[in-house]
This record gives structure tokens, C-alpha cells and sequence, in this order.
């Protein structure tokens, strides 16, 4: 063997050891320097596949020579290794796309967001998916792009909820077999044909939805099928709907012509605790009144406070006007006007209850003397209010008041209006105010029949005081 030779198959060894030398250190730069962006590190990435190819080029070399060949192998074997580890752990293997998922893996991973999903189908060009899904009570759309890399899947979704869709949309997705969609439809249509919304609630509620139980319960209640209402509550009920658990408690406690057992009562009273533990506060609120206002559970007003006062918090306004009556009364716990204030202007403005309006007026009127403008907005408040009755129309008697004897110049024609209201409410009190100001000429000149005729309604209504300026004989 020439000398030529011997050289040669020296260099191809030495070459070779090179490239491992090179691609070692290759290897070993990832572990002190680093250099990211988004997520991914150039170093470990150019490194890794620096080493790896300069690895695979050694292995090569040595093949073309005949001395140190294992040795050579078994570095390279290990350089790859590192480059490897070092490209797998840079953020862009696992990026690396291997298509997109399928449409069972798009079902999955809407399915395990929740939701009833009405449809699903390949997007216009094919590299994703839109789809319909009712979602927490709204009736979302969007698309899903489903990427699957070596070592992670990643998801990209465009959402939209709350769309609306017709009417004809919810009858072919009710007829497909989309529970809250004949719920929807069943709503939609509850005011104006009662029946048929009926059948789409049975129809929501045969496939396990409970609201349309619930719905379906509340419906046949109002038509006055109460057997049928109570076997819907309770289905509802048995799904882990609180509202049919609380629905079914105030059914079984105010059933038209039955007898309410102790036994029957103690059974309402649990479903309404089972509503009230699962979250439903107007239910809390309900088993509050009833044992404190109620006449078939038995009372506890301590509890009662408590309840309230949790339902309150929760803006049941009703709660507030119900605990604001309790804890002016001293009823359950100690009297505190303060508190009562606070409760009853809750309830009047949240809620717009005449009785916590009226009451609010009282606390702020018995706060002072003089004139006081909260008291006279708060009587207002009440004596406006569309459900004003006979109980507090005495509101709009009590602003007129305020008004008449401390408001400087008086408002004639308000105050007229308050009392006015006061006695189309069978007030007696705002009758007879309005006979003495027209007999007395403040609205103009006197009309003896319109002051007879307010002096003869307020006589009529028990005023008796008003018979006498009438000169009639008082109803017996």
C-alpha cells in the first residue's frame, strides 16, 4: 500500500471525528444558551439539526474507511440522540402538522365543552368545521379548525352565541330531535298558543331536557291540569332542575280543594330546601314566606331572616320586601328601622313593590319633622306604580300631604292628582281631600256637584266625617 493511500484513509478517519467533534458541541450549546420566540427555541432547533445531519454525515464517513469504524458509529449514535432530544423539545416537532382532525374528533371536543350540538359539517373548503350547538340556554354558531402534530393536537374556534334564529329553523331542528330547540319554539310561541307550546315542551322534556319539564309543569298549572303539573315538577325535579324541585313544593302546598297533610307539607317543604340548596334563590325565598307569612308550614321567622336575607343579596326584590316587613316588626330578631330603610328602598327601586315604596316613604317621613323630599319621592314612587291597590293608595294621600302643608307654593294641580288617584283606588281619605279642596275654591270656583259627589264616595267608602259635610246618614 503506497503512502498516498495510508493518507487518505487517515484523513477520511480524522474528517469524520471532526464532524463529530463539531456536532458535540452543537449538542452541548442548547443546554446553556437559549433564544425563543413564541414558543419556540431557535438554538435547540438549529443545533439539533445541525448535529443530526453532521452526526449522519460521520456515520457515512466511516463507512468509507476501514479503521475506527464502531467507535465512530457509537459517537454519532449518541450525537443523534442529543440532537434529537433537542429538536423534540424546541416547540417545533409538535407543531409539525399531520392534517386535520376528523369530524369525530371535532364532535368530540365540542361534546366535551358541553352543549347540545344541532349540527356539524365540513366548512366551503374543507379545513374545518362549522357548527350549531345550544350552549348554556343560547343558541351558538362557529367554525373549529382541528391541527394534528406529532407529539399535540391544537384547536382554533370562532364563536357566536345568542343569534336568532326563525321560527321554521327551531320547528325542523325540534323535528331532528334538538331538545332545546323545541324548548325554544315552546317559548317563543307560550303567550300567544298555550297548547301548542305545551306539546313542544313535551316534546323537549320526553328528551330529557328539564326546563321543558319545568315549562311544561308551569303550563298545565295555568290551564289548571294541577295532577299533570305536579308529575312534571317532579320529573323535572328527579333531572336536578331546582326550579321544578321549588315549582313542585309551592304546587303541592297550594293545590286547589285538597287537604294538606302534615306529612304532605313536610314533603313541599323539602323540595323547596332541595331548590334552595341547588342554587335557587327565588325558591330560598319562597320557603322563607311560607314560614313566616305562610298558614301551612309551621313558622320559624329566624330562618326566615336568614333566608331572605341570602335571596335578597341574590336581587330576589321580592326577598327584600318580605324581610324589610320582618325586621321593622321587630319578627325573628330585634326591630331596626335603619336596616329597614335600606331594605324597603331595595326592594321599591329593584323591584318596584308599592308596599316596600309606601314603607320606605314611612321610615324616611318618621326619620324627622319638616318637609322631607325622600319621603314625598318614595310616596310617589308607590302612587305611581301600575299595581297600586287599595292598601297603598294611601301612598298618593300621604305625598299630597307633604305636599299641601309644606311645599311653598303649593302644587295644586299634583297634589289633585295624587288624592285624585288615591280615591279612584277607593281611598276614602284621598275622596274626602278632594271634596274640601274643591269646596274650598282652590282649584277654582266652587262646584257644588263635584264636592258632594267626592264627599259622598269618601261617606260611602266608611269616612264618616265626610257624611256629615255631605249631610247624609252614614252606611250601616
Amino acid at each position: 500500500m503506497s503512502d498516498d493511500d495510508e493518507l487518505l484513509r487517515t484523513m477520511k478517519r480524522t474528517g469524520g471525528r471532526a464532524l463529530l467533534g463539531l456536532a458535540g458541541v452543537l449538542v452541548i450549546a442548547p443546554f446553556m444558551l437559549h433564544f425563543s420566540i413564541n414558543g419556540l427555541d431557535y438554538i435547540k432547533l438549529c443545533g439539533g439539526a445541525l448535529a443530526c445531519v453532521l452526526a449522519l454525515a460521520a456515520i457515512a464517513s466511516s463507512f468509507r474507511s476501514r479503521g475506527g469504524r464502531a467507535q465512530t458509529v457509537g459517537l454519532a449514535v449518541l450525537v443523534l440522540a442529543g440532537g434529537g432530544f433537542h429538536l423534540a423539545t424546541s416547540g417545533a416537532v409538535g407543531g409539525l402538522s399531520l392534517g386535520g382532525g376528523s369530524e369525530d374528533d371535532a364532535r368530540a371536543w365540542l361534546e366535551e365543552r358541553g352543549g347540545e350540538i344541532l349540527s356539524l359539517a365540513p366548512d366551503q373548503d374543507g379545513s374545518g368545521y362549522e357548527y350549531t350547538i345550544w350552549r348554556d340556554g343560547a343558541r351558538c354558531t362557529g367554525t373549529l379548525h382541528i391541527s394534528r402534530g406529532l407529539t399535540e393536537t391544537s384547536t382554533s374556534h370562532v364563536e357566536t352565541c345568542g343569534g336568532r334564529a326563525t321560527d321554521d329553523q327551531f320547528r325542523r331542528e325540534c323535528a331532528l330531535g334538538s331538545a332545546s330547540s323545541c324548548q325554544e319554539l315552546g317559548l317563543r310561541i307560550a303567550d300567544t298558543n298555550p297548547a301548542e307550546a305545551l306539546a313542544y315542551f313535551r316534546r323537549g322534556c320526553e328528551r330529557n331536557l328539564a326546563p321543558a319539564c319545568t315549562n311544561a309543569a308551569v303550563t298545565l298549572q295555568h290551564m289548571g291540569h294541577d295532577d299533570e303539573a305536579i308529575t312534571m315538577s317532579q320529573r323535572a325535579c328527579d333531572m336536578g332542575d331546582p326550579i321544578g324541585c321549588g315549582n313542585l313544593g309551592l304546587f303541592l302546598l297550594h293545590m286547589e280543594g285538597r287537604v294538606i297533610s302534615p306529612e304532605l307539607a313536610q314533603q313541599a317543604k323539602t323540595y323547596l330546601e332541595l331548590a334552595c340548596a341547588g342554587g335557587h334563590h327565588i325558591s330560598c325565598g319562597k320557603l322563607a314566606w311560607e314560614v313566616s307569612f305562610g298558614r301551612v308550614l309551621e313558622h320559624d321567622e329566624v330562618r326566615a331572616r336568614s333566608l331572605f336575607d341570602g335571596a335578597c343579596e341574590a336581587h330576589v326584590f321580592s326577598s327584600c320586601a318580605d324581610l324589610a316587613i320582618l325586621v321593622r316588626g321587630g319578627r325573628g330578631g330585634p326591630p331596626d328601622d335603619a336596616r329597614a330603610l335600606m331594605l324597603a328602598t331595595r326592594a321599591c327601586e329593584g323591584g318596584h313593590f308599592p308596599l316596600s315604596c309606601r314603607m320606605q316613604g314611612e321610615l324616611e317621613e318618621a326619620r324627622g319633622p319638616g318637609f322631607n323630599l325622600a319621603a314625598v319621592d318614595a310616596f310617589k314612587t308607590a302612587c305611581a306604580l301600575e299595581e297600586v291597590s287599595r292598601d297603598v293608595a294611601g301612598a298618593c294621600v300621604q305625598a299630597g300631604l307633604h305636599l299641601y302643608g309644606r311645599a311653598d307654593p303649593k302644587p295644586l294641580q299634583e297634589i289633585a292628582a295624587l288624592w285624585t288617584r288615591a280615591c279612584d283606588r277607593d281611598d276614602a281619605d284621598g275622596c274626602r281631600n278632594m271634596g274640601v279642596i274643591h269646596r274650598d275654591g282652590e282649584l277654582g270656583p266652587p262646584e257644588a256637584d263635584t264636592t258632594i259627589s267626592f264627599f259622598q264616595r269618601a261617606c260611602n267608602l266608611g269616612y264618616e266625617p265626610a257624611c256629615r259635610e255631605r249631610g247624609v246618614i252614614p252606611p250601616r
